[in-house]
């Protein structure tokens, strides 16, 4: 197995993940456009991550995930 697809198989288990997470599946967080962020302290230190999503893109899909009104997505690191 070459390190793209191995890599590839990463990802897609990371994504997988985040889908489960949020409440939706794999192929729905696939049509999503979307970006993700931390939000930490001046030192430094992760309080929590976030994924914040184009509000355009799968308007039906995001009426599943509970964002808030700037439609992110919040969540605790592991």
């Amino acid at each position: 197995m070459s390190n793209q697809q191995l890599d590839d198989l990463n990802q897609e288990k990371a994504d997988r993940e985040v889908a489960n997470m949020l409440g939706i599946t794999y192929k729905e967080l696939s049509e999503l456009e979307y970006d993700f962020g931390d939000v930490d302290s001046k030192d430094g230190q992760i309080y929590q991550h976030y994924i914040q999503f184009n509000p355009e893109v799968g308007k039906d899909i995001l009426k599943k995930i509970d964002l808030d009104s700037d439609n992110t997505f919040y969540f605790d690191p592991k």
